[in-house]
């Protein structure tokens, strides 16, 4: 019994220092305090994660994009010589580590470049194995070695190579003979030209559409019909 009176005086003090607590409470105004303050918290809480399921929709948007244009971005670039984009480029393709989505190019513009030496022609063929097309316009240092090079695009559709310095017929007509589609060729004030290249040319590439071989002066006109007659799409 003396346990039991015990524990029911226990209970009885709480609940009246409970009573107590509520009231002064009350006098004080806490209970208002507080209520504000936790409805404030609640809507900094709320804002604070609606702000953050809006943060994780864009982010889960921008990676899909990312995702989708990155391979898209890659398969066609177009630099200048005196662009320092160019410089990093040329150092990409040329280090021992391939570039991301270096195997999606298909689209290679980078005139003006100078010099463009047969090892950096190199590793762009090593480094970007499915381009079509390339300009190459005014790039000096273009070698007959460089030229050879390209006989690794057995797809390519278009190649600028307008003032790119000197070539000669064997090495380009290597490479027209390996290269086989190509839509346009323009080898415009090309030194070492001659009418070999020429028939080469005529007899390889039937698909041309569009040829430029201006101040080619070892080309005689009567192999300018051959070519003209070879090729029907001009």
């Amino acid at each position: 019994m003396v346990t039991n009176q015990n524990h029911s005086s226990d209970v009885s003090s709480e609940q009246e220092v409970i009573r107590y607590t509520e009231k002064l409470a009350q006098s004080l105004g806490l209970d208002e305090q507080n209520t504000r303050a936790y409805k404030a918290l609640s809507g900094q809480i709320w804002a604070l994660e609606k702000r953050l399921e809006d943060y994780h929709i864009k982010y889960v948007t921008l990676k899909r994009k990312y995702r989708c244009s990155a391979p898209i971005l890659w398969r066609r670039i177009e630099l200048k010589g005196n662009d320092p984009k160019a410089k990093k480029f040329i150092e990409l393709v040329c280090g021992k580590q391939k570039p991301i989505y270096s195997s999606k190019l298909t689209h290679l513009e980078i005139p003006y470049y100078n010099p463009l030496s047969s090892k950096k022609i190199e590793g762009i063929v090593k480094t970007c194995p499915n381009i079509i097309y390339l300009n190459f316009k005014n790039c000096v240092g273009f070698s007959n070695r460089a030229l050879n090079q390209l006989k690794a695009y057995p797809n390519l559709r278009y190649l600028n190579l307008c003032s790119s310095g000197i070539m000669g017929d064997k090495a380009l007509c290597g490479m027209v003979g390996s290269c086989r589609k190509i839509e346009y060729l323009n080898i415009s004030f090309c030194q070492g030209i001659t009418d070999r290249s020429l028939i080469k040319i005529a007899n390889s590439c039937q698909a041309l559409q569009e040829f430029y071989f201006a101040c080619a002066h070892l080309i005689s006109e009567r192999f300018i019909s051959h070519i003209l007659n070879s090729c029907p799409n001009l």
